[in-house]
């Protein structure tokens, strides 16, 4: 009598490893290993399916939550929330006169999300749906908004420990950086303006200027929507007396990443390099031919990839880990 595990070849006994699944289906071995041949597409199967589950997983869309909260200023605030259950968030901001919708915010929501990280984008106060008047500069306002969503975020169980901003709002979240400095804070600004003064003729002529300081104020509509809005001395005061020299030299702790494009023409790419220059803990990822808005799909692509990668790496527990491990 045959071992289990053996087969006939050719009138001569070849060892075998003996396969149930085979043995089940009523079959013997023989020369041309059916048996192999039997399991091959069943592996083959199974393997795609498993490919199929991961890739479904790794690409899977993740609906975010419209939420409101309240600003300081008692104005009633529209954000998107994407993966409210998640332990960490980031705060993503968008740049002057935009919404939460601009920029490539929610691509950048759904990296974070598929990386298990939470995230909120909204509406500054004054664009999108969010209430409020419009307002040049107004960058302690926006601050204090940013602040606002942190706590709701914090409310919800989430840590805060990124933010993210493009434009404007990379401006921004240099200067939430230096008012949070802290060792477990992220921040990716994305052509933010170091130059302050810089930009301003392109906005105002001279002639509204010297209007600007002689009445005060004058009335304006939102560059985009057309609505009516404000500018007054006090905004522009603001523009010109914030300073950001002093506002990067100040995050000491925080890791801080800078993207920019050398094709910007709205920003200067020289003002990543100050940053650069400044900013104690700081990366610097210039995109050769990207414009301001990383309008091209693979400068888009790019951006959404270093802040994704960049939040991800920075996230307090794997930090921890990594720490722990060396």
């Amino acid at each position: 009598m045959l071992a289990k595990d053996a087969a006939v070849t050719d009138g001569s006994l070849a060892r075998q490893p003996f396969c149930p699944l085979f043995s089940s289906l009523g079959g013997a071995a023989g020369p041309d290993c059916r048996r192999s041949r039997l399991l091959r597409p069943l592996r083959r199967g199974f393997a795609r399916d498993m490919q199929s589950a991961t890739t479904r997983a790794a690409t899977a869309q993740h609906t975010p939550q419209r939420v409101t909260f309240q600003s300081p200023a008692g104005h009633t605030l529209v954000g998107l929330h994407t993966l409210p259950e998640a332990s960490h968030a980031v705060i993503l901001q968008h740049g002057y006169t935009s919404s939460k919708d601009g920029f490539h915010l929610a691509r950048i929501a759904q990296g974070l999300a598929q990386g298990g990280v939470g995230s909120i984008r909204f509406d500054f106060g004054g664009n999108g749906e969010s209430e409020g008047p419009f307002k040049f500069a107004n960058y302690s306002d926006e601050i204090g908004e940013m602040e606002a969503a942190a706590e709701f975020l914090r409310d919800k169980g989430q840590e805060v420990f990124g933010v993210l901003g493009h434009s404007k709002g990379g401006t921004e979240v240099i200067l939430y950086g230096a008012k949070h400095d802290s060792d477990r804070l992220s921040i990716v600004n994305v052509c933010g303006r170091f130059h302050l003064l810089e930009g301003l003729d392109a906005r105002f002529s001279p002639e509204t200027r010297e209007e600007l300081m002689r009445r005060g104020s004058l009335q304006m509509t939102h560059p985009r929507t057309g609505a009516p809005s404000t500018l007054t001395q006090e905004d522009m005061n603001e523009r010109l007396t914030t300073d950001m020299e002093a506002a990067a030299k100040a995050i000491q702790q925080a890791r801080v990443l800078t993207l920019h494009g050398t094709a910007d023409d709205t920003i200067p790419v020289s003002d990543a390099s100050e940053f650069d220059h400044r900013v104690k803990n700081h990366t610097l990822r210039v995109v050769e031919g990207a414009d301001h808005g990383f309008s091209q799909e693979e400068h888009a692509a790019e951006a959404v990839r270093l802040a994704t990668e960049f939040f991800l790496d920075g996230q307090p527990s794997r930090t921890k880990r990594l720490t722990a491990q060396k």
